[in-house]
């Protein structure tokens, strides 16, 4: 499993990696108890130059000078200090073996097998918060008055296992870039741990930490972690690789809503003259106060015309694909990042897609869009741009997180009872048009 803790890796490490001029070599081989090689662990020194182990347990770490400790860690094993011995260093090269014990914060679960969970899904009193797929299995958050509660069904919808979170405040699901599902309690986001048989967190991040460090990567290849950035009041974005050989950044490709932009600027500055506040003037006293409220206050620019421009990085099994929706195009990319070509996006049409959608088990790539008042899921022909076929949810007004899986829809339903249901539809059921 990819851990985020490569971003912090990344980012914080690479520039000291690259400026030092090394005296020391400190390499070595990291396994767990039972001698299996342990990849993407973190080695550093108390200035924080470190390095990565590979997919071997191999780590080679250059170094000016030697520290009297060395700090090893990853996060779903404790950390672990090593001391160096001097006298074990031959012409400037230091080797050792190191064992890593697990950390894996499980929960403690209760196994129930055998039984169907549909009918706990559709209690009325029963609120569905949230829900994730793993793999073909679902991960389901509920809600009632008193608690919250995790259930892991497999693809039968037999009930694994389920486990009472005793927090007042949890925020649901995120699946982050590489796949990882997250869960947001209190002011931390904690990655969850799935097995067959239970379920549990690794050490939580603040909630600033991971928008910061992990929710930049919206996917990754072979060769490179793909991050997304916004610019520009949300109206710019930028993606940019970062090639795990080399560590190097390459421009990958931009996205820009001219016109949105300049509206944003436009509806900002009325706004902060209705306060007040002329911003081609000097700030008084009064002015101050009055650009302070307006910041305070919160506008409808800030919370939407400057609502981020949506034109989406999708992973496909060969490569990559922006869906440029601005400028109505497919941008394919190859794994290291090097335009092959780009078609027109015909199915762009309307302008009014929600969301862009992969069935990762059958490639298939889905618009969801909102015309008259229904939401309509297109198949899309990557390669020409067009529509192969359109299907629509005509019994289900406002359905919410629509996720495609193995040729079903999955969404969140809100009926007249004032429940909130997981619903699962075959894409064959749908009502073509």
């Amino acid at each position: 499993m990819k851990k985020y803790i490569l971003l912090v890796i990344y980012s914080l490490i690479v520039v000291n990696l690259l400026a030092q001029k090394s005296n020391f070599v400190i390499e070595g081989i990291i396994s767990d108890g039972n001698g299996n090689a342990i990849e993407n662990v973190n080695i550093y020194n108390s200035t924080n130059i470190g390095t990565v182990s590979d997919r071997n347990g191999e780590f080679k770490l250059s170094v000016t000078s030697l520290d009297k400790e060395l700090f090893v860690s990853h996060v779903a094993y404790k950390t672990k200090r090593i001391f160096i011995k001097r006298d074990l260093i031959e012409n400037g090269t230091l080797f050792i073996r190191i064992t890593l014990e697990e950390k894996p914060y499980l929960l403690n679960s209760v196994d129930i097998a055998g039984s169907n969970d549909w009918q706990v899904i559709k209690s009325k009193k029963t609120w569905i918060y949230d829900y994730e797929l793993h793999g073909e299995n679902l991960v389901i958050l509920l809600h009632d008055s008193a608690k919250y509660e995790l259930k892991y069904l497999d693809r039968q919808d037999s009930l694994l296992f389920s486990y009472v979170l005793n927090e007042r405040k949890v925020n649901g699901f995120i699946k982050d870039g590489l796949g990882n599902i997250h869960i947001g309690i209190n002011d931390s986001v904690f990655q969850l741990y799935i097995t067959d048989n239970r379920i549990g967190f690794y050490e939580g991040v603040s909630q600033n930490d991971y928008e910061k460090l992990l929710q930049p990567i919206v996917a990754d290849t072979d060769s490179l972690l793909l991050m997304q950035y916004l610019a520009l009041n949300n109206q710019k974005i930028i993606y940019l690789g970062f090639n795990k050989t080399s560590k190097t950044t390459i421009p990958i490709a931009e996205v820009i809503s001219k016109e949105q932009y300049q509206y944003s600027l436009q509806a900002k500055e009325q706004q902060l003259k209705s306060y007040g506040v002329n911003i081609m003037g000097d700030i008084g006293p009064k002015e101050l106060v009055r650009y302070r409220e307006f910041y305070q206050w919160g506008s409808y620019i800030d919370k939407v015309a400057t609502l981020p421009i949506y034109s989406p990085l999708i992973k496909m099994e060969d490569g990559f694909c922006i869906f440029n929706l601005v400028d109505n195009k497919i941008d394919h990319y190859n794994e290291s990042g090097r335009l092959i070509k780009a078609v027109n996006a015909s199915f762009n049409a309307s302008k009014k897609i929600l969301s862009i959608e992969i069935d990762k088990f059958t490639n298939r790539v889905y618009s969801i869009w909102k015309t008259s008042g229904r939401i309509s899921i297109d198949e899309i022909d990557i390669d020409q741009g067009s529509i192969k076929k359109s299907v629509q949810l005509k019994n289900y007004t406002f359905p919410e997180k629509i996720i495609m899986c193995n040729s079903n829809v999955y969404f969140l339903h809100k009926d007249l009872n004032s429940s909130r249901k997981l619903v699962r539809i075959p894409l064959q059921k749908l009502i073509a048009f």
